[in-house]
């Protein structure tokens, strides 16, 4: 005859366990939980120094001088923007009583007096000028805005969020302030 084992069995992590327990749960759940655990552990734990991310490297001098002069060149461009915006709403206030004028001046136009018409020929020709002005300024103002916005981008694509060491920022910026078209050769 066989020897029957134990009716209760001493559990690895303590504790006491039936037999029967003990065939159909190799080890119970605190096992598995402990194997989930380990393998999560290997999962996100440490990595070798190797495999880690370092730390971002500090641009170098040409790079925080192009992002020096990029910001630089947005300040530059914004107030550019500013003074034309105000300029194309000078011209726009400028036309608005011309227009009134001209509509006018069309409505009581006599066709046969040579005055009149001379008068409001005067007057069209003044728009004009006005509105190719305010044209002029407000093309010249979009295009600041699509220079302003390709190096907004290049500026946040190159040097937003990156290191800078603080002295070598101090040398260039002393280095503009003496010689301002230094960034001419950056660009």
């Amino acid at each position: 005859m066989s020897e029957s084992p134990p009716a209760a069995a001493v559990r690895p992590f303590g504790g006491m366990m039936t037999e029967r327990r003990d065939r159909r749960h190799s080890g119970g759940p605190r096992v598995g939980l402990a194997l989930a655990m380990l393998c999560l552990a290997v999962a996100v734990g440490p990595r070798p120094a190797s495999a880690q991310s370092s730390a971002p490297v500090a641009l170098d001098k040409t790079q925080v001088m192009t992002c020096l002069c990029q910001d630089r060149s947005m300040a530059t461009l914004r107030q550019e923007i500013d003074v034309l915006a105000n300029m194309r709403v000078a011209r726009e206030r400028e036309l608005e009583p011309v227009d009134r004028e001209v509509v006018y001046e069309q409505e009581v136009f006599d066709p046969n007096n040579p005055v009149e018409q001379e008068s409001l020929r005067r007057l069209l020709e003044r728009q004009q000028q006005l509105r190719n002005l305010r044209e002029d300024v407000r093309a010249t103002e979009l295009d600041a805005v699509t220079k302003l916005k390709a190096i907004v981008n290049s500026y946040n694509n190159n040097c937003a969020g990156q290191r800078m060491l603080k002295i070598l920022v101090a040398e260039i910026e002393d280095e503009l302030e003496t010689n301002p078209d230094a960034c001419e050769a950056v660009q």
